[in-house]
């Protein structure tokens, strides 16, 4: 297993751009039932610790500002997640996904136009498992309503991992 310091930067080619998602949306066009669907999502922050400040987030485990052994702890998995609500008419979203190394937790930040944090939990114990479950997700970051997905991804990784949190 690696140690922390050793943690693997995503390849580049694992990124995703705005013109390949634009030419999957050509080539698998989706009907008004899906669209309906995809908008009724819940993405809600029900079960999870909302945060209105950093101070307070910070105040609660100072771990959440500490580097990690490898020198970074905030990992991002994508910014611009879409929640309706926040993002309608806006283009890009205004949330991002990260994982933190040095309390093992997974949260949503949005910046603008009001911070606000919700944090989902430590059911993501490792580096390795969150390259896998939230990167997997993050070509989904345009889509209507994406934080849902997030947030349904997360309550099932927490499903399977019931001694988290």
């Amino acid at each position: 297993m690696a140690e922390r310091n050793d943690v693997p930067q995503r390849p580049d080619r694992m990124m995703v751009d705005e013109d390949s998602i634009e030419s999957d949306r050509r080539i698998r066009p989706r009907s008004a039932a899906l669209e309906r669907a995809v908008a009724q999502r819940d993405a809600s922050p029900t079960g999870f610790t909302r945060y209105s400040t950093e101070a307070l987030f910070v105040r609660e485990d100072p771990r959440r500002t500490a580097d990690s052994e490898g020198g970074r702890n905030w990992y991002p998995f994508g910014t611009d997640w879409r929640r309706d609500g926040d993002d309608d008419n806006r283009g890009k979203g205004t949330w991002t996904l990260w994982w933190l190394a040095t309390t093992q937790e997974t949260v949503l930040e949005r910046r603008a136009p009001r911070w606000e944090l919700w944090l989902l939990g430590t059911a993501i114990a490792s580096f390795d498992q969150a390259q896998t479950v939230l990167h997997s997700i993050e070509p989904l970051r345009p889509e209507p309503n994406s934080v849902a997905v997030v947030l349904d991804v997360y309550r099932a990784v927490d499903g399977l991992n019931p001694k988290a949190r």
